[in-house]
């Protein structure tokens, strides 16, 4: 079982990467869409009905470390990018990055 956590449930992640982890998981059934995360709990809500995450949350740090993800997509605005990344790397989980890394050199080496 492959297993995807989500971070952010914006307009870009429910125009663009919500029907691609549908598509996905029809595609490689042996996926588990575990649970989808957003600071506006209603939209996390939808966005896990509609695209089939089995779960969300609020509190990004509380999803991982309780989903205990494969990866971890990260939708995130760019002055956050590099912080979130950095939180969800340092607990030992593999990331996809949505947006560039960081706003600078200095972000990105520190990561």
């Amino acid at each position: 079982m492959f297993k995807i956590c989500s971070i952010g449930c914006g307009n870009m992640a429910s125009s663009g990467h919500g029907p691609s982890y549908a598509k996905y998981k029809k595609d490689y059934p042996d996926t588990c869409l575990a649970a989808c995360c957003d600071l506006d709990e209603n939209k996390a809500k939808a966005f896990a009905e509609k695209f089939g995450f089995e779960k969300y949350y609020t509190d990004y740090i509380n999803m991982i470390e309780t989903e205990k993800p494969d990866v971890v997509c990260l939708m995130s605005p760019v002055d956050k990018t590099f912080e979130m990344s950095v939180e969800i790397m340092k607990r030992g989980f593999n990331i996809i990055l949505e947006k560039p890394p960081g706003r600078n050199v200095e972000e990105l080496q520190g990561m």
